[in-house]
């Protein structure tokens, strides 16, 4: 679920915890691993911004955090939001409040320091990708 939550393929994942590939699936399958490796993986999901939740009855879930004033971030590869954006990284520079007046998601303002024309305006957050969090 954390993996759909974010769009990565168990390739990304294991390229981004320095794991195997074929671990990712072993671990997805259910498969035992060493807690080290576990470890590693939800490092490199809670680090792109996923919140493991576990509930009373024992129910457990996950979901994005919010972006914050601060983050890092860059468009998501599928975004065609800003295609000549694609790869560079850029600031959060404003979240609207919650909860958003466009439904159930909410808007980021973003500037991207090396860019002529840097600054992007109220676009979704579901297009962006956390690349460093702000910490707190």
């Amino acid at each position: 679920m954390a993996r759909a939550a974010l769009g990565w393929s168990s390739a990304e994942l294991a390229r981004r915890a320095h794991v195997g590939a074929a671990t990712v699936t072993r671990f997805e399958t259910h498969s035992e691993l060493i807690p080290a490796t576990i470890s590693a993986m939800q490092r490199a999901l809670e680090d792109a911004g996923i919140i493991f939740e576990e509930a009373d009855d024992g129910s457990a879930g996950v979901r994005r955090r919010r972006l914050r004033e601060g983050d890092r971030v860059r468009f998501r590869p599928q975004s065609q939001v800003r295609p000549d954006l694609a790869n560079k990284i850029a600031k959060v520079v404003r979240v609207e409040p919650h909860p958003p007046q466009t439904g159930p998601t909410y808007r980021v303002w973003v500037d991207f320091p090396d860019e002529e024309d840097g600054s992007i305006a109220g676009v979704f957050e579901f297009e962006y990708e956390l690349v460093k969090a702000v910490a707190g």
